[in-house]
Formats: structure tokens, C-alpha cells, sequence
């Protein structure tokens, strides 16, 4: 049997709304121990051009217009860096960090933190996260807080400007 005739079967099964359909990712992914590293690996290669895609910058700016930076569009000759659990010391990790320079050499940033299984923020999270990496000298455009939810992070987890939930 042909590709195009099974996707054209599977087009054709009428799924009733209150039935869940087979999903062998979710089956793979109820096994991983560290569900939340790994989703940062996926996000954070699916916006990186370097990565194995086709996409290009497309991702990229596409979440950076999402999240309200749009006059930021990065392209080839930009010096985009993203990393995954990026340390800021010995017990605390940024789960993707997004870094770039411009023309005049000015370091921007953006955070990303994404939350699974209703993990527990820490007091002064995303705090720590923006202090340091102003410490570094980042001028950091966005912090993106990214729950299992479309909820907020809670305040004693930050107080700085420009969180955005996605």
C-alpha cells in the first residue's frame, strides 16, 4: 500500500470527540524521568536554524513575534546562540536561553521557562534568572514563562517587567 493511500485512510477515520486516539509519543514520553529537560530540547531545537530542519529563521521569529519582539528578525549573519539548561550556578538552570548580538555589539536575551506536571516554582525563579543575566551584561528583551496551563507564574516567583505567558 502506498504513503499517500494510508494518510488518505487516516484523513478518512471519524474519531468521536470523546475518544482519545492512540498516540505513541505520549506512550514514549509517559516513560521519560526528565519530561521537562526534554521538551526543552525539542523547543529549543525546533527554534534554532542550526538544527536539523528545514525552517530556517522561520521559528525563530516566528515565536519571537508571538512573544512581542517582532522588531527583532534574526537571520544568517546574526550571532543567535540558544542553550538548553543553561547554569547560573551550581543549583540553578535556565531551561532554554536565547542569546544574540546586534550590529553594535549589544547582548539581548530572552528566558525561557517552561513548567511540566505542575512542577513547584521557586521563590524568586525568574528573578534570579533576569538578575543574573543582567549581571552579564544582557539586555534582556523577554522572559517566557511556559506553564502546563495557560496560567501565570505566581508572584513570589518574580516581580520584574515584561513576563510573557505562552
Amino acid at each position: 500500500m502506498a504513503e499517500v493511500d494510508i494518510i488518505k485512510k487516516l484523513i478518512a477515520v471519524d474519531i468521536k470527540e470523546s475518544i482519545i486516539p492512540f498516540n505513541a509519543l505520549h506512550l514514549a514520553y509517559s516513560k521519560v524521568l526528565r519530561k521537562e529537560e526534554l521538551l526543552s530540547k525539542i523547543i529549543a531545537g525546533f527554534l534554532d536554524p542550526k538544527e536539523n530542519h528545514i525552517f530556517g529563521f522561520v521559528p525563530i521569529n516566528t515565536f519571537f513575534k508571538k512573544i512581542g519582539l517582532s522588531h527583532h528578525q534574526l537571520d544568517k549573519n546574526s550571532s543567535l546562540v540558544i542553550t538548553q539548561e543553561r547554569k547560573i550556578d551550581n543549583q540553578k538552570r535556565i531551561d532554554i536561553f536565547i542569546e544574540w548580538k546586534d550590529k553594535k555589539k549589544v547582548k539581548y536575551a530572552v528566558i525561557v521557562e517552561n513548567k511540566l506536571n505542575e512542577a513547584e516554582e521557586r521563590d524568586d525563579q525568574l528573578n534570579d534568572y533576569y538578575d543574573y543575566i543582567i549581571d552579564e551584561e544582557y539586555k534582556v528583551e523577554k522572559v517566557v514563562f511556559m506553564p502546563p496551563i495557560f496560567e501565570k507564574p505566581t508572584t513570589r516567583s518574580y516581580n520584574i517587567p515584561d513576563v510573557a505567558v505562552r
